[in-house]
């Protein structure tokens, strides 16, 4: 489809959706960033880092405190800090996605 063409629909106030390829469509200022996780500890006056890693400067770090546990709780410290992550992967503008929504269900999903 022409350009010309789309845009007569969407004057019209037409559904143009289907004409558009948004399988790359990005929205901007939500990019995905992989950020590095890196195990680190505190000796009483600096945070340490456990493990080697070169960082230029000024390089934004996000620090996480983990509660204090025992060593063997260390599955516990993930599934919280998975939990964190998950709660601040959606903003407060998110909006609420309907059932509609699920392309596929998943059989084993027990709706409550």
């Amino acid at each position: 489809m022409k350009a010309k063409e789309l845009d007569r629909l969407f004057d019209k106030g037409e559904e143009i959706t289907p004409y558009l390829d948004l399988t790359k469509a990005r929205r901007p200022g939500h990019e995905q960033v992989r950020p590095r996780i890196i195990r680190a500890h505190f000796d009483g006056q600096q945070i340490r880092l456990d493990e080697s890693c070169q960082l230029e400067p000024d390089t934004q770090l996000l620090v996480v405190v983990l509660p204090k546990h025992a060593p063997d709780n260390e599955h516990e410290d993930w599934l919280l800090l998975s939990r964190q992550a998950l709660e601040n992967a959606y903003g407060k503008d998110e909006p609420e996605y309907s059932l509609d929504a699920i392309k596929e269900s998943n059989p084993e999903y027990e709706r409550k």
